[in-house]
């Protein structure tokens, strides 16, 4: 029966109009199309790394344009180094107090010897001992300014002020913003010229009740005070 069939099929299609290739698939998608399909959209190539460039994520937000970081001038909440002009100020106070100490030792000295009170062995062994002292203290002074630079910090947040400082002695002063009462800026001849300042922070209490932070650029320093007081008015209400 199978055999039949199977003759019979290429012996009576003979029209090429009935080949299987002219009939359609009443599934077919593309039945009665008229026009071609079009084509498929080119999959995006990646583009090329430029040499030592990051790639960055397109959601990654911009730290340097948040408000907070254009008004202080530093990211809030992290720890911030005196600057550097700071040193520059407390070594030249420093140099300046050792050259009055020697002037003063040179003078009392001379006073000494002049009155006839420092003579033989003395004459020799007290100008030294002077003179030691003196070195001694203006290299510790020189080495102290450079340690306690280096190891005082601060940080300004929404919650207030915390300053670290100390050499020796470590401490650590924390002002709560709602401790706050006012604050000041002050300048002396040393920091005019160098364009710094210190902010005062005065504090509802006997402990405590004048924090200064100094070391810190005169813009820097009033955009700290401005930023306290907008965050204490805004707890206020």
């Amino acid at each position: 029966m199978y055999q039949n069939v199977l003759d019979i099929t290429p012996h009576h299609v003979t029209d090429p109009s009935h080949t299987l290739s002219g009939i359609q698939d009443e599934g077919d998608p593309a039945a009665g199309r008229t026009t071609p399909p079009e084509p498929a959209p080119p999959a995006p190539q990646p583009q090329p790394e430029l040499a030592g460039e990051t790639p960055q994520a397109s959601g990654t937000a911009d730290t340097s344009s948040s408000p907070v970081a254009s008004k202080l001038g530093f990211p809030e909440g992290e720890p911030q180094s005196l600057h550097p002009a700071h040193l520059r100020t407390q070594m030249i106070s420093h140099w300046l107090t050792i050259c009055v100490m020697s002037f003063g030792a040179f003078t009392i000295l001379s006073s000494l010897t002049v009155a006839g009170k420092l003579h033989g062995a003395r004459l020799a062994v007290v100008p030294s001992l002077a003179a030691a002292g003196i070195g001694l203290l203006a290299w510790w002074g020189w080495r102290y300014q450079h340690l306690e630079h280096a190891r005082t910090s601060s940080v300004i947040s929404a919650a207030g002020c915390e300053i670290r400082r100390g050499v020796v002695w470590r401490r650590i002063i924390t002002v709560p913003l709602s401790r706050i009462q006012h604050s000041d800026v002050t300048q002396g001849p040393l920091q005019r010229a160098y364009g710094l300042a210190t902010l005062s922070l005065y504090t509802a209490g006997t402990e405590h009740a004048k924090v200064d932070l100094h070391g810190l650029a005169f813009e820097t320093a009033m955009a700290i005070r401005q930023y306290l007081f907008e965050r204490s008015e805004a707890h206020d209400r």
